[in-house]
């Protein structure tokens, strides 16, 4: 096998503080799925405006979360390999 064949698909946690309602919600896990590349999006969590979801695919970046329509003003609170978590401005992650 070729560097990477058969190899399982690549899994992440991505957290969004400050998600305002269950509508940006779920435009959030369609531009988590384009970015996933044929991937998965499995919604965790959606309480008190923060979303959580587990990706299994291409892996997302920082940047690629705040070209979601809605995301441009996000602001990094962890990014590493395999979580990347982001926060609105003015919102405070617990």
């Amino acid at each position: 096998l070729a560097s990477g064949e058969g190899a399982a698909p690549r899994s992440m946690t991505v957290i969004v503080h400050g998600v305002p309602d269950a509508r940006a919600a779920l435009s959030l896990q369609r531009h988590l799925a384009d970015l996933a590349g044929g991937g998965t999006v499995l919604a965790r969590e959606f309480m008190d405006g923060v979303a959580r979801f587990e990706v299994t695919g291409k892996p997302i970046a920082f940047d690629d979360l705040r070209r979601w329509d809605g995301g441009a003003e996000l602001q990094p609170v962890h990014v590493q390999p395999d979580v990347v978590e982001v926060a609105a401005p003015g919102v405070l992650p617990l």
